[in-house]
């Protein structure tokens, strides 16, 4: 076995919960779900089908402002995003189109365009996503490559607790979908490896900026 961030096989186990191992990976410090306990994609969307997150939930909004507030700030006038992971109720594209941005909307079951995978954004988001990689390393390169020289990555998910102790009762394990986790250590070690300049906003909120040159 070897962690599928850094294919390190330099791993522990970090808990048993819920019916699953989880391990931590000593390199680079992602907790990552027993791999045996994955589900396949008919599953897995079928439990996406049960969110209820859409444009007309004010605490939907109110939620993802904590990425767009600071995300806008830091943009140019009639920026052009995506939108990575938008669900089956796309919010960001309609709250930066408020700002006088353009977000394209992409999602490998609610809006599968592949033809968007392949152009570059001045911003892209990634809310509530990460966590569900079950290949993060190939992941987040894809986001990556999608942010143009000087653009950002605005990426949302809930950090591990810092007592390792809590890990076993969060509420985060609960989703079954959810099977990849981080930490600022984590997020320290992805922009070493992007070469990104990196912003911890809060333990959910982190922003990427790739570098002009």
């Amino acid at each position: 076995m070897h962690c599928p961030l850094c294919h390190s096989n330099s791993i522990h186990l970090y808990a048993n919960t819920l019916g699953s191992d989880y391990f931590e990976c000593k390199n680079c410090s992602y907790v990552f779900k027993d791999r045996s306990k994955l589900l396949d994609s008919v599953v897995e969307k079928s439990r996406y089908d049960t969110h209820e997150n859409n444009s007309e939930d004010q605490g939907y909004v109110d939620f993802l402002n904590r990425l767009i507030l600071p995300l806008s700030e830091r943009l140019s006038e009639n920026s052009y995003g995506l939108d990575f992971g938008c669900g089956p109720g796309p919010t960001i594209s309609k709250e930066m189109s408020k700002r006088g941005h353009h977000v394209e909307d992409y999602d490998i079951y609610y809006a599968n365009k592949p033809e968007l995978l392949e152009n570059q954004y001045d911003f892209v988001t990634s809310t509530e996503v990460w966590e569900h990689f079950y290949e993060p390393a190939k992941d987040i390169k894809k986001c990556w490559d999608l942010v143009k020289p000087g653009g950002h990555l605005g990426v949302m998910t809930y950090f591990t607790p810092e007592e390792k102790e809590k890990f076993s009762n969060w509420w985060y394990l609960r989703d079954e979908t959810h099977v990849g986790f981080y930490n600022e250590a984590v997020f320290r070690y992805i922009a070493k490896e992007l070469g990104a300049s990196l912003e911890i906003l809060s333990r959910q909120v982190v922003i990427l900026k790739k570098d002009l040159s």
